[in-house]
């Protein structure tokens, strides 16, 4: 799941420069991404920014349904403070790039039926231009997780822990159509549910954790998000890659690389062999979700589009004990 504050970065390909998407922002080649906690607008997002984060990801929105009955934004920080926020970073000269998250652990889902993917974009783009004549945002992150709410029921339980079809599809068009406006899009799934290390595919994040045989953690999720790759990866007239940037959760509760890093396999080897499995590609089994309609296929993800995502300090206290339970 994801506890805020964490940072990640991505892997150079080529000397620092700015590149630009079709009228997006100009984004930094090399990329050091922070996430603020929840809600949180304040001096330590200025320090940060001045200590090298370059993409500050505000935490955090929902999509939900207003009173009557139709697509409203849920949630997220001041809008007033993040303007501030902003305005002082280009004071000082920092260019940073600002996303606003969609999701986070034991967050809601986007409801289905209700609203097309140009309704929610509508809704979104309206919001982040609220007290000001240009949007506040320069980007959507994508960051919807399970959840270990209390549930009325089991059934309840399952679905919070489920990306349904009508969701997933909301999210990919979604994504499109904010590319296409001038936005940034860039996804947050934890480590289990964007792996190559397995081909298996399960929308619902209540499998057991690879690389814990002993673990009873049961929050792991199977390439949930290898679909939205697979197909709205590339955008006709979105300016090609729809996804600017994919920020792996490596911190993940029980995630593989944790478990690698336990064995006494070295950090960068462990790094290496991610971005080497993303960049060969793997063959994940869609086909095996019969309503999600899509064909097996092989995904792949270049390095130059990977962030590593890291946890700070908080990571330091919720190491699991030895023995992994």
């Amino acid at each position: 799941g994801s506890a805020k504050k964490d940072y990640g970065c991505r892997p150079p390909n080529q000397p620092t420069q700015m590149r630009r998407t079709v009228d997006a922002p100009l984004l930094p080649d090399r990329l050091l991404v922070g996430y603020a906690s929840w809600s949180e607008c304040d001096d330590r997002v200025i320090r940060a920014a001045r200590q090298g984060v370059n993409v500050i990801v505000w935490f955090a929105i929902n999509f939900l349904a207003n009173a009557t009955g139709h697509a409203s934004i849920g949630g997220g920080p001041d809008l007033a403070c993040v303007r501030t926020v902003r305005a002082s970073l280009e004071a000082e000269g920092l260019p940073t790039v600002h996303m606003i998250s969609l999701g986070g652990w034991n967050a809601p889902h986007p409801p289905d039926k209700l609203g097309s993917s140009a309704a929610w974009w509508e809704a979104l783009s309206a919001w982040s231009r609220a007290g000001g004549h240009s949007p506040v945002f320069d980007g959507l992150d994508i960051d919807l997780e399970g959840s270990d709410a209390p549930a009325p029921s089991e059934a309840a339980h399952v679905a919070a822990n489920t990306l349904s079809v009508p969701c997933l599809t909301l999210i990919g068009e979604l994504s499109v159509l904010a590319k296409r406006n001038g936005w940034l899009v860039s996804l947050a799934p934890p480590q289990s549910y964007l792996t190559a290390s397995t081909p298996a595919f399960n929308r619902t994040a209540l499998q057991p954790a690879l690389g814990w045989p002993h673990s009873h953690f049961r929050y792991a999720g199977r390439n949930a998000y290898a679909f939205l790759l697979a197909k709205y990866g590339q955008a006709p007239g979105a300016g090609g890659r729809t996804f600017d940037w994919v920020f792996v959760q490596l911190y993940e509760s029980f995630s593989l690389a944790h478990a690698q890093l336990r064995r006494g396999e070295a950090l960068g080897a462990i790094f290496a062999q991610i971005l080497a499995g993303f960049a060969r590609g793997w063959r994940v089994d869609f086909g095996a979700d019969a309503p999600l309609d899509f064909a097996s296929t092989r995904v792949r993800l270049p390095p130059v589009a990977i962030v590593l995502g890291l946890a700070n300090g908080w990571g330091a206290s919720r190491l699991p004990p030895p023995d992994g339970r």
